[in-house]
């Protein structure tokens, strides 16, 4: 196998017109379909028997060296290799064409495909579909290429064969030969930073939403307005990048669509976690080195490489170094793209990839053949060192970022058993109060046995009516615990329940106490108020709350002490107002109420978290708030919460 390059078909030199099999690879700035078709016809009347692969690009690979040169023609000889083209002119059934043109292309030939090299359009086409519909013939083929660009112009881009050329389509050149040999390689060095999204709304390649919440926001939001504004030409600089895949795979946008979604270059299905990703200068030019290593011992004949055009908007001219490392080994050739297909080991399936510089090795030796002595090139370290820093320094950031949510997350956890724990005392005086009563009769009816058997006075009527007595007071026992159970066992999960219910278990565990204090527990609440929300959690924050007021209420006052619950539905929303005739909350404290430790009732009488945590639990587990305002007689606590509980929240 050899390959050489050259800038005018004429220049073809007449040993490769000679060859028996010849595939001639087109990289053009050319970019209307009469100048291409031109082009077609002149490399055709050069060389009548080639096989022609092309795609328009603005920057061009020739020799490692980074081109602009108007066209760029590779041209590759095969002793005893085959290759076979086609062309599909349009995408509107992408995946079945794709199918049936590599199924054309591979019954072409008696001998194993070995490797596909594939150009696409490179604005319309999702690439992963595209790579779907050839890897259901050949799942195993290794697969080259690249999109088509048009120099950031993001107007019209072309791919061609010998058939023609299309500007919506896409052409496979599919490799055949039992000495051919494939190799490849990847150079990425895009790092994810900040937060991770999950896709809440997405069809195919076009994205609506990202953790509900338009996906041109979260591009305003975290990037500014003017980034947002420039998309799609500066999208392919500010890509995102998918986190939950065994290699990083990025994705760039391609469109923007009057509806604030964006198109991307590759599908993205919804659930899938995305992070922003930024280019790291300093590690690209590191990372060109790891194929050094890869192809040191591989006898390579020559080497294509497709790489993103972001890297070279990224780095600039010294992109050329990646390259220059691979023109070492073999002559290195290839175009700038605006997306690439790359053959993952590690997913065992071909991938469509963004910001990445994919390399295709061919050959049909056994030997590596003679290195080329590598270019002298230089690297600005001044860039290079600030954009080091700068990625080390946003990198930091993000790590201590992780941090903090996983911080925030264990807070949450100790917030919840705190609350737990600051309740328990006054779970166990209410408890205390209400198991008093029933104990008593239990005593007395036993103390009654007794003393009627001593005296011989012990009728069965008696022993029976006293049974009754104490096992009555027994079921009223075993109730109150299985009641308190229930509001102490741990709750993660969703319930639907109607807010009637929460209201009468509030009740029913604080009848006790409001007997004790002389307090009424009025409830307003509409009947039929149906939720599906974290009940537990509710009917801890109605606890604390109805617990703060008889605390208030037994210090302000000895008698006809009042409590009232109302609540109604307002828009998505539950809206619930606890008051009571407690005198109400200093002024001066009413800003700090819902701070933690915070109390006016003394160490002995109080932690300071019960509000606290109640907020808490109001906003972390409820989606909703709580707010606190003074009315005539006492205190109003308003609580907002979700009538329907959004966990991806």
């Amino acid at each position: 196998m050899k390959s050489e390059t050259y800038t005018d078909p004429d220049l073809i030199s007449t040993d490769f017109c000679k060859a028996r099999e010849v595939l001639v690879q087109v990289f053009t700035s050319l970019n209307t379909a009469k100048e291409i078709n031109d082009l077609i016809d002149r490399i055709k009347a050069r060389v009548p028997h080639a096989k022609i692969l092309g795609a328009t690009a603005g920057a061009k690979i020739q020799a490692g060296r980074l081109s602009y040169q108007q066209t760029l023609l590779t041209v590759s000889t095969f002793c005893c290799s085959e290759v076979h083209t086609g062309i599909v002119f349009s995408n509107k059934n992408l995946f079945e064409d794709a199918f049936d043109l590599t199924r054309r292309l591979r019954n072409s030939s008696v001998m194993p495909p070995k490797a596909a090299i594939v150009f696409s359009e490179g604005l319309r086409i999702d690439g992963e579909v595209l790579l779907r519909g050839i890897s259901e013939v050949e799942p195993n083929l290794l697969i080259a290429g690249g999109m088509a660009s048009d120099d950031h112009r993001f107007k019209e881009t072309f791919v061609f064969t010998e058939e023609g050329c299309t500007n919506s389509g896409f052409a496979i050149a599919l490799l055949f030969g039992e000495a051919l040999k494939v190799y490849n390689s990847f150079n990425f060095n895009w790092v994810g930073l900040g937060r991770t999204f999950k896709v809440t709304k997405s069809r195919g390649n076009r994205v609506w939403e990202l953790d509900h919440t338009p996906i041109i926001e979260i591009y305003k939001r975290y990037l500014g307005d003017q980034i947002a504004q420039m998309l799609p030409d500066i999208g392919l600089e500010f890509p995102m990048i998918i986190t939950d895949k065994a290699m990083p795979v990025a994705r760039a946008v391609m469109v923007k669509h009057d509806d604030g979604s964006l198109s991307f270059a590759g599908s993205i299905e919804e659930g899938t976690m995305l992070q922003f990703g930024f280019g790291d200068s300093e590690g690209i030019m590191a990372g060109a080195n790891v194929d050094e290593e890869y192809f040191i011992d591989k006898p390579v004949e020559s080497l294509f490489a497709y790489s993103c055009i972001a890297r070279l908007s990224l780095v600039g001219d010294d992109i050329e170094q990646e390259t220059l490392q691979l023109q070492r080994f073999a002559m290195t050739n290839g175009f700038y793209t605006y997306g690439e297909f790359y053959h993952a080991p590690c997913e065992k399936c071909n991938l469509f990839l963004n910001q990445t510089m994919t390399v295709l090795g061919l050959s049909e030796g056994e030997i590596p053949p003679l290195r080329i002595n590598p270019l002298e090139h230089k690297h600005h370290a001044r860039t290079s060192l600030h954009s080091s820093a700068m990625s080390h320094f946003v990198q930091q950031i993000t790590a201590d970022m992780e941090k903090a949510i996983e911080a925030e997350k264990q807070s949450k956890e100790i917030m919840l058993h705190q609350s737990r724990q600051a309740t328990i005392g006054e779970t166990i005086e209410i408890i205390a109060h209400q198991w008093r009563q029933p104990l008593n009769i239990i005593a007395l009816a036993l103390q009654d046995i007794y003393i009627k058997g001593e005296l011989s006075l012990l009728t069965p009527e008696l022993l029976e009516a006293q049974y009754e007595k104490a096992n009555s007071a027994l079921q009223y026992l075993s109730q109150t615990i299985d009641d308190f159970r229930d509001f102490m066992r741990p709750e993660n999960g969703l319930n639907t329940f109607a807010l009637e219910s929460v209201l009468n278990e509030t009740s029913v565990l604080v009848t006790g106490l409001l007997k004790k204090h002389h307090i009424t527990l009025d409830n307003q609440a509409r009947p039929n108020l149906i939720i599906h929300n974290r009940k537990n959690a509710l009917l801890q924050i109605l606890l604390i709350l109805v617990y703060n007021a008889i605390d208030a209420i037994s210090e302000h006052r000895s008698s006809d002490g009042r409590i009232s619950i109302s609540a109604i539905h307002q828009n998505d929303e539950i809206v619930l107002e606890i008051s009571d005739n407690g005198g109400g909350i200093p002024q001066k404290n009413l800003t700090n109420v819902f701070e933690p430790y915070f109390t006016t009732k003394g160490k002995k009488h109080g932690t300071g978290m019960g509000l606290y945590i109640a907020s808490s639990l109001a906003k972390h587990y409820l989606q909703g708030d709580l707010s606190v305002l003074n009315r005539e007689e006492g205190a109003c606590f308003t609580l907002r919460i979700a009538t329907s509980l959004d966990l991806d929240r």
